[in-house]
């Protein structure tokens, strides 16, 4: 490398800012500043002549009667020791101004809070003697009253000995790096400050308040003994020109506190006048201290440039450094050579880092180390076209190394910039950690949606329904080839064009209006529901009908309409032969019914009319046997008794017969029936054969109500407990009846102790006039069982057969309660 030296330019301020700091001191390497002035210390002694002089009976004082200020002209007020006295007050008032105003520009350039605290405190020290100079002008009596005008002496000096004391101290111990309220909040203080000590002592003069004692009046010179330590203190930390002459100004206007109230005798005589001259003095040293800081430390800049030409030190270089250790992003100043010139804070604490640990360093040690060499090329390809720009733009995110070795995700910004005659690039570096894990979480979730909008794609290419995605103004974002292939169109022939293309040219106008008003209740609902068929055009013309479905979807923020069309041509198809078929169906249902109704008809009457013949033949066959018993023999009375059986066979099928022929015939008498009520009936028509057979009949003491016509559920349960008594063999036939609840059933069971039936005549015996034994053994016509199914049909009922040769058989009716509740059921 050259002799360029990186760190002189984070080093070369603090250096000129030590020597500037520490007057008189020499060193062979480095240029010396001027030596404090020992000459100043003359003044406070100066100020201690007067008294001394007095002592020794040598009076510098002359005294003057002061006449009413009415009663003299102008020459006469100029002549006297009031106006002097007002002049002296006012000058050290402005000098005190003007070292405010100087303070307050040098920390706008070096940002040393203690420089304008203290010339703060000294500035309301110098309001407050004008305060007092002008009250005292305010006052002219006669004869002349002191006692207000020492009151609001005392007071004014008092205010700038406490100011002072107290802003040493925050020095000191607070040791503030800024100032909070800054140049305006400064200027307002003193302001304030001002204004409230004239408050103070307008109210104390005009309200007559008392002068105070002598003690009182002392109380401002005990003050500024009390800052004299604190002061010289602050010089030894600081060791510069302005708080050297704070310390001189402390102890001279000490000691002008106790010339003041031990050499003056009279208000306004020249004694009086002469020591508040000299408390201009106290304005005027730290002044004039201020600017041989200033001027030390020009001369310092001076001698250092002259020294090492590389260094700069400017009151630019100052606002840049103040404002890049500010910035929330991390700052470098790199050299041509790769070389770190300056950091800011944020670049600090980004790669964890002290100042001393990088300014000097090239660098390419914040770049992991796979990519130094590439980043060495990079940055000498710099050097060619230097401007503005973002570092690696064509990459997300580039990566710096911190201390502890692990790399952090960063943006780079560079800029060119001149210093002392070279080009320096200025390096801005942000961590963006945070952003590149949203960033990654962001990829992340697009290409999840990705996935599933491929999906989702993938699956509507493959569904058998047409998909048509439409936005608002009616165009067609994207259609799926079963779309494509209803409509007859190719890929992309569709997409970009209106869908009104689709719809017949009749209703398309229509169709435009309808469009338009969905997006007002954009919700799913099937397309024109109140029509039967709607229709779409293909391309080459043909009109296909369709069942089209709407769905509202967002997409990419906007709204979207999902459109689902089917071709329902073969639906149509079938639906209009499916309606030919019913209409066909209907005229079939309409003869058949016919027809039942005319075999109905002719069922009954045959039975009706059979019935008499029948009747005639059993009567007179009765009437024979009975006249011709005693004449026939006994082949002719068998053959007799074969007619009259036959007879009554022939009546008790035309009569069971005629009794499930009017079971077709709807019957409205439905009511609500006690079963307990039908069992009694069902008992006393059976007691004779219960007796003749020893049977039994029993049931259950708690009978539901049920809703039934009251004469076929007698005729049903008459049948059931028959037949449970009839194919019995046991020496004691035993019927049972019981019932129970289940949902809106209720179950009755009807269990017999008979010779049961075989599972594969379960079915067969509810046929009508089927009989599964021989008449000789079990007469009967073979339609009770039938009569019983029909019946419970007609209750909307439910007849179900449970049995096993020889073990009995229980038949279950699960009859609907209807309008009975629980309650009710239970209610016998």
């Amino acid at each position: 490398m050259n002799n360029t030296n990186p760190k002189h330019y984070a080093a070369a301020q603090a250096a000129a800012a030590v020597k500037v700091h520490s007057p008189g001191t020499t060193n062979t390497d480095t240029p010396t500043m001027p030596s404090f002035p020992v000459w100043l210390l003359a003044l406070p002694l100066a100020a201690c002549l007067p008294p001394l002089l007095s002592g020794w009976g040598i009076s510098l004082a002359s005294v003057t009667e002061i006449p009413p200020i009415q009663a003299v002209n102008g020459a006469q007020v100029i002549s006297n020791g009031l106006f002097f006295h007002t002049l002296l007050e006012a000058m050290g008032a402005v000098t005190a101004t003007i070292l405010l105003a100087v303070a307050l520009s040098h920390y706008n350039i070096r940002r040393d809070t203690a420089v304008p605290l203290l010339a703060l405190a000294l500035a309301a020290g110098g309001s407050a003697d004008a305060v007092h100079a002008l009250l005292a002008a305010a006052i002219p009596t006669a004869p002349p009253n002191p006692a207000p005008i020492l009151l609001t002496a005392t007071i004014a000096r008092a205010t700038g000995a406490v100011a002072l004391l107290l802003a040493t101290a925050v020095i000191l111990l607070a040791r503030p790096r800024r100032l909070i309220f800054g140049t305006p909040g400064v200027l307002v203080i003193w302001v304030l400050v001002s204004i409230a000590v004239y408050a103070l002592t307008d109210w104390m003069v005009s309200g007559g308040q008392p002068a105070g004692s002598p003690l009182v009046h002392a109380s401002p010179g005990v003050i500024f003994l009390a800052c004299l330590p604190l002061t010289w203190r602050l010089y030894q930390q600081r060791r510069d020109f302005f708080t050297a002459t704070i310390t001189i100004a402390v102890t001279l206007n000490t000691l002008l506190e106790v010339c003041l109230n031990l050499g003056s005798e009279q208000l306004f005589d020249h004694y009086f006048n002469a020591v508040h001259g000299l408390k201009i003095t106290g304005f005027a040293l730290p002044l004039a201290g201020l600017l041989l800081d200033w001027q030390a430390l020009g001369k310092c800049q001076r001698q250092q440039l002259s020294a090492d030409p590389n260094y700069i030190e400017s009151e630019s270089d100052h606002r840049f450094r103040a404002f890049t250790e500010q910035l929330p992003v991390g700052v470098l100043l790199v050299d041509t050579d790769g070389v770190i010139v300056s950091v800011n804070r944020g670049a600090r604490e980004l790669f964890g880092y002290q100042e001393e640990q990088l300014v000097g360093e090239n660098v390419d040690k914040l770049v992991p180390v796979n990519i130094r060499h590439r980043h060495q090329a990079l940055r000498n390809g710099y050097q060619y076209d230097p401007k503005p720009r973002r570092m690696a733009a064509d990459v997300d995110y580039l990566t710096g190394v911190r201390s502890d070795g692990t790399e952090v995700p960063l943006e780079i910004g560079l800029g060119p910039i001149r210093l002392n005659g070279r080009t320096h690039t200025l390096v801005s570096v942000l961590d963006i950690s945070e952003r590149k894990q949203l960033l990654d979480d962001l990829k992340q979730k697009n290409t999840v949606l990705q996935e599933s909008e491929q999906r989702l794609r993938a699956i509507t290419e493959q569904l058998p329904v047409g998909v048509l995605l439409v936005d608002t103004g009616g165009a067609i974002v994207s259609t799926n080839h079963s779309a494509r292939e209803l409509f007859a169109y190719g890929e992309q022939q569709l997409e970009g064009e209106n869908v009104d293309k689709l719809v017949p040219g009749s209703i398309r106008h229509r169709h435009r209006v309808l469009r338009e008003g969905y997006q007002y209740d954009p919700k799913p609902r099937r397309m024109a529901a109140d029509e039967d068929v709607l229709t779409g055009v293909r391309s080459d013309g043909i009109e296909v009908p369709l069942e089209i479905g709407l769905g509202p979807t967002m997409l990419d923020g906007r709204p979207h309409t999902v459109v689902s069309v089917m071709d329902i041509s073969e639906r149509k198809r079938l639906l209009d032969d499916l309606t030919d078929k019913n209409i066909l169906m209907d005229q079939t249902i309409e003869k058949l019914t016919q027809s039942n109704e005319q075999l109905e008809r002719f069922a009954f009457i045959c039975s009706h009319d059979l019935q008499e013949p029948v009747r005639m033949v059993h009567s007179f066959s009765q009437l024979l046997e009975q006249r011709l018993t005693d004449h026939l023999e006994d082949k002719e009375r068998e053959y007799l008794k074969f007619i009259t059986d036959g007879a009554q066979r022939a009546r008790n099928m035309i009569s069971d017969v005629l009794m499930f022929c009017r079971l077709d015939q709807p019957v409205d008498s439905r009511k609500s029936v006690s079963l307990a009520e039908v069992c009694q009936q069902v008992y006393n028509t059976l007691h004779v054969s219960l007796e003749e057979s020893r049977g039994k009949f029993t049931w259950s003491d708690e009978l539901p109500t049920v809703t039934a016509v009251p004469s076929q559920l007698f005729q049903l349960l008459l049948n059931l407990v028959g037949n449970g008594l009839k194919f019995n063999r046991s020496d004691t036939p035993t019927v049972s009846l019981n019932s129970s609840l289940e949902d809106n059933f209720c179950r009755i069971e009807i269990h017999d102790n008979g010779i049961g039936i075989k599972p594969q005549y379960q079915q067969k015996i509810f046929q009508i006039f089927e009989r599964l034994n021989a008449k000789k053994e079990y007469p009967g016509t073979g339609i009770g069982l039938a009569i019983c199914k029909k019946i419970a049909e007609q209750h909307e009922a439910r007849l179900l057969l449970e049995s096993e040769e020889g073990e009995g058989s229980t038949f279950v009716l699960l009859w609907p309660l209807y309008q009975a509740t629980k309650t009710e059921a239970f209610s016998n």
